[in-house]
């Protein structure tokens, strides 16, 4: 499997750049349907995963002294999900319904939905990595913010550290389509 290799200095990260973008089409039922951007590099990477933010998004990132926060928001700054990168997520809420539980390439994969504190449902989706990191992403609680999630989703690939200051990324997104669609189509 080839690896796309990024350096990180100084906090920036370097990376090939494509034209950016997201397609977003209808099925027969007049739903959007997500048809990704896996063809274009991530532009978004942590030591464990790297993935391209939905066309017009903008993301933040904050460090903590052993976990990483990610922040989706729209263009509007709406905030539409964010991502957890550490080792001691947040449980699970009480009222988490189980959606689907898969092992991907030797990850857990969990999804879960759960009424969020404006009693909205919402999604969230668990990543355990064999190594003890977690990513638990969260807060997708209406259409637009699945679907931006399902976007992400698309073109998620696993990473790895590589020396002090690069990561090598897969190629191959860690999820495929039929996964996406099932986040997008919660409701």
């Amino acid at each position: 499997m080839r690896a796309l290799l990024c350096s990180v200095l100084f906090g920036t990260v370097t990376a090939l750049s494509a034209t950016p973008g997201s397609a977003y089409g209808t099925n027969d039922r007049s739903t959007p349907v997500i048809q990704g951007n896996a063809k274009y590099p991530c532009d978004v990477f942590s030591y464990v995963f790297c993935f391209r933010k939905p066309y017009g998004a903008v993301v933040t990132q904050r460090s903590g002294p052993d976990f990483e926060i990610y922040q989706v928001q729209g263009s509007d700054a709406q905030p539409l999900f964010s991502v957890y990168v550490g080792t001691i997520p947040e449980r699970e809420s009480d009222s988490a319904v189980r959606l689907k539980k898969f092992k991907v390439r030797g990850i857990d994969v969990t999804v879960n939905s759960y009424r969020d504190t404006k009693e909205s449902k919402a999604v969230e989706l668990r990543i355990s990595y064999p190594t003890g990191v977690k990513v638990h992403a969260f807060g997708a609680s209406d259409a637009a913010a699945r679907m931006a999630l399902a976007d992400v989703l698309l073109n998620f690939r696993v990473c790895s550290k590589r020396g002090f200051t690069s990561v090598e990324c897969e190629t191959t997104p860690l999820f495929d389509a039929d996964f996406a669609e099932t986040i997008q189509q919660l409701d």
